[in-house]
């Protein structure tokens, strides 16, 4: 278990998860039946390996968000828009489960500025989800994302900027930016170009959205150990 232990570094576990993204847009975009399959399963449980070795508490509600994210990739193989909806519903109700235990446990303070791009990330998510269910349109979504993008890095990011904070924030507004990208992503997709290169980015701005997530989690994990 040591031995193992030795070669699961962070740098390592990190290069392997962006280089299962990588290889599954490949597949994805040459469509390689087999490996298309075997790299998406992959992905979550590389992140749920991330977080057992490098936390310093277990989160059941973390695990669950996981392990949603791996259900997510299992229904976008199948291709079903209605049930791929319904995991992502639930994923970001993970993620609220997450905000709270996290909020109510853990003796790390979130500043209300904190807990602000949070929520900004959860609600950019949720509304998104929302409106993609419903089939409303997107027009207007991209000023809502620049609303709530510019007032949460305005807030947030500059009034912390040289505190210990810094890096879990960072680390959050990384995630909050990858989720604004996803958005654009999609709207351009959906409603301007149609190309087919447009739905691997989407997968892979969602992915990588959740690393970073997790790592901003194990980070404030260990500002609260110190």
């Amino acid at each position: 278990m040591n031995s193992l232990k030795k070669y699961l570094t962070f740098n390592n576990i990190r290069i392997a998860y962006f280089t299962l993204v990588f290889l599954d847009i490949i597949c994805e975009a040459n469509d390689v039946f087999f490996f298309k399959y075997f790299f998406k399963l992959l992905i979550a449980p590389t992140l749920l390996i991330f977080y057992y070795r490098f936390s310093n508490e277990t989160s059941m509600v973390y695990i669950l968000s996981i392990i949603s994210m791996f259900i997510c990739n299992i229904l976008f193989l199948e291709g079903t828009k209605k049930y791929y909806f319904l995991a992502m519903c639930f994923n970001s109700l993970m993620y609220l489960l997450f905000l709270v235990y996290t909020y109510q446990h853990i003796k790390f303070k979130f500043s209300w500025l904190s807990i602000k791009i949070i929520f900004g990330f959860l609600s950019l998510n949720l509304i998104f989800l929302f409106l993609m269910g419903f089939h409303i349109s997107l027009k207007l979504l991209p000023i809502l994302n620049l609303m709530i993008f510019s007032s949460v890095l305005g807030s947030l990011v500059l009034p912390h900027y040289f505190t210990n904070e810094n890096k879990a924030i960072t680390l959050l507004v990384i995630a909050f930016s990858f989720s604004v990208v996803n958005v654009f992503i999609i709207l351009i997709n959906n409603f301007y170009l149609s190309l087919f290169i447009f739905e691997p980015l989407e997968f892979i701005v969602f992915t990588t959205q959740n690393f970073f997530f997790c790592w901003s989690f194990i980070t404030i994990n260990k500002l609260n150990a110190n």
